[in-house]
Formats: structure tokens, sequence, C-alpha cells
């Protein structure tokens, strides 16, 4: 080979090196989008109880868009646990007027370079990723969640996570070997068209800072809690044999001494799920007692802060919420108890008379109060407390809960 040859192939290695390390630099991002906000079980886990609802709402709220109430979003969900989230979501956002991205192939190890195409200063779109829900190995649910950074500088990512909180940092390490590899990706932002009908970002907002309780009980929320949904599906699928177990997991969890680290409110959807586990399995008298003895004190206060929790819940009205009232008139109606059951939703309705949702299933509340009435006119055909009942049902505004 001459000489001439050899510089020719020398600057052309050159060259070479200079474009790919161009292509490295240019495509490294250290950005965090300003302004997306947090929604999850840090703050109002009884309106939301749903991972593809929560996530949702961040991106609905980030962009502006005023359309959607959480109570209008539930419907068009099916409970987590569902085949290929994201789909929904994605129909949703499609149907709603937005540009989006999904990929359900993310080769292995490189959902940060999908990633970095939408978290980045010039795109600033949060995208929802789709991975083991714990970094333990044990334990094996999924969740979706939100990234909102990337910085390859000190290789994490930020992310709003449903059970370790706002602003939680996951090295690339950690992303990629402990949550396992991320199964899909997904990403909306505003058509043209749609963009004038929007508020738009507020890049302004600053985040809330982390707290400690959310490094403390975080691993506990996302391991442990979050497989007892797995021994609800199995329960489902099999009721005779799935009882047992899913019982025994979620009696484990409401007894675990770190739940008392969380907010009465989010402390109240586990135990009355306990109580219904209970009313289900034919133990009318253990569950009445349970949300007498235990859930009942706690309705109280529930829109002061607790433990640097601060909750935006709209089902709290006048620091209480209907939802323990409504599940004991239940009971009590399945134990013949009719006085007591309209007693209970007298109470109820001191709390709150919106139409809200009382259970997975999108039963709701005014369904419940119609049904406890019925069963009482049944046998007191013209009892008045029934009767004013049906009729603020049938005659009322039937208000949805935001």
């Amino acid at each position: 080979m001459n000489s001439s040859k050899k510089y020719i192939i020398g600057g052309i290695a050159i060259l070479a090196l200079a474009a790919s390390g161009y292509w490295y630099l240019s495509t490294r991002v250290n950005h965090l989008i300003p302004g997306v906000p947090y929604y999850g079980i840090y703050d109002g886990f009884m309106d939301y109880q749903n991972n593809m609802v929560t996530n949702t709402m961040m991106i609905l709220d980030y962009y502006g868009d005023e359309r959607f109430s959480p109570h209008e979003l539930l419907p068009r969900f099916k409970a987590n646990g569902a085949d290929r989230d994201i789909d929904w979501i994605d129909t949703f956002f499609r149907e709603a007027g937005y540009e989006t991205y999904v990929n359900f192939d993310v080769p292995q190890g490189e959902a940060i370079k999908y990633i970095k195409k939408f978290v980045n200063s010039e795109q600033n779109v949060p995208i929802v990723i789709e991975q083991k829900r714990s970094p333990d190995p044990k334990f094996m649910a999924n969740v979706l969640r939100l990234v909102i950074g990337v910085f390859d500088g000190e290789k994490k990512l930020v992310i709003h996570d449903y059970s370790f909180g706002n602003n939680h940092e996951v090295s690339y390490q950690d992303f990629e070997n402990k949550f396992g590899s991320t199964h899909s990706v997904f990403a909306a932002w505003p058509s043209e068209e749609l963009k004038s009908q929007l508020k738009g970002i507020d890049a302004s907002q600053s985040y809330s800072p982390r707290l400690p309780v959310m490094d403390e009980i975080g691993p506990y929320l996302a391991g442990n809690a979050a497989d007892i949904r797995l021994y609800h599906i199995k329960w489902e699928e099999d009721p005779e044999a799935g009882y047992d177990d899913f019982r025994n997991a979620l009696e484990s969890f409401v007894q675990d001494p770190r739940l008392e680290k969380l907010h009465p409110l989010a402390r109240m959807e586990p135990l009355l799920g306990y109580a219904r586990v209970l009313w289900a399995g034919g133990m009318l008298d253990e569950a009445a007692k349970f949300i007498e003895t235990e859930i009942l004190p706690m309705n109280k206060d529930l829109d002061e802060s607790y433990n640097g929790w601060h909750l935006h819940s709209h089902m709290v009205k006048n620091g209480k919420v209907a939802m323990p009232w409504v599940h004991l008139a239940r009971i009590y109606i399945r134990q013949q108890q009719g006085e007591k059951a309209l007693k209970a939703l007298e109470e109820a309705w001191k709390i709150d008379t919106s139409d809200f949702y009382i259970t997975e299933e999108l039963y709701t509340a005014y369904e419940a109060y119609e049904n406890i009435c019925e069963a009482v006119l049944k046998r007191r055909p013209n009892n008045p407390v029934a009767l004013r009942g049906l009729e603020i049902i049938k005659t009322g505004d039937r208000l949805k809960s935001n």
C-alpha cells in the first residue's frame, strides 16, 4: 500500500471517528422537563387507584388539558393488570386529539435511547414506560411510570412513580437490570389543531421536594402491595382456590406497621379492601366489625397533612369520606339489618351526595344507595327514610366527583 492510499484511509478513519463522536455528543441528554405534575399513592390514592388513570392525568395536566377528570377516566380504562395497558392509553389520547408514539418491542438495553428521543430540551415530552414495579426479583407485578428527566452525565433517569413518588431518581444500571427490560414505551403530545383548545404547559411550576416517607415505604408498596393485585387476579380466576391466598396476603399487608406511615386516607383504601374480602368470604360480622372499629375512627381530619403528606383528594368533604359508611350499609343489608343500613346511608349522605365510584368494578354510590333503599322497601314498603332516599337519588343532580 503506497503512502497516498494510507493517508486517504487514515483520513477516512479520522472522519468516521469524528462523526461518531459528534453523533454521541449530540445525542447526550442532561435535561429535566419542567412542570410535570405527580399523581400516585401519595396524593389522593382513593380517587385514582388505577395506574393508567394516574399516568394519563399527569400527561393531561402537563399540557393543560382540563377536559377530563379522574372520575371520567376510570370507566375508560380496565382495572390494573389488564394486558397491554398502554394500548388503552394510546387509544384514549388519539381519540382526544393527540399525536402519539408507541412501541411494544423495545430491544433489550435500548430503552434509554428511545426515551431520549422525547425527554430532551427540544421536545419536552414525558414518556410512559412499562416495567417491573419493584427492583426486588421476587416481585413480578408490572407498572406504568412516567419519565420526566434524563441525565447522561450522572447516568440517571428522573421518574414520577406510583409507589416511589415524585422525582424518583433511578440509575441507568438499576433501570436496565433491577427493574427488568422495558416492555413498551408511549408518548403523547397535542396535535396542532388541539393546542389552541388547551391551557398549555406551565413551565414555571417547580417540583415538590421528595418526602422521606417515599424512600421509607416506596419499596414495600412497590413489592408487597403490588403483588396483592396478582393474588386478586388469581382469586377472580378461581374463587374457591384463590380466596385464602388473597385474603392472607391482604391481611398481612394491612397489619404491617409500615402502613402507619401512610396518610389515613391512603391507608383506608386497603383496609376497606380487606373488609370487602371478609364480606366476599361470607364473614359479614367480621367485616362489619372491622369497619366499625378499625376504619370509622380514622374517618376524621383527612384534609390535614400527615407525616409530610399533602393530599389533593376530591372525595374528602369537611375532613371525612363517605366510602366507609357506604360499605357498612351494604354489609348491614346482607345481614338483613335494614334500619342500621339506612342510618349508615344517612351518615354517608351527610358527608358526600355525589355519585362517586366505590369499587374497582365501577360500582357507584347511587347504585348502592338505590339497592339498599329498595331492599328495605321490600320488607317495609312505607319506610320514610328509604322513600326519601330513592327520591333524592332519582330527582337529585347526580353530581359526579371530580
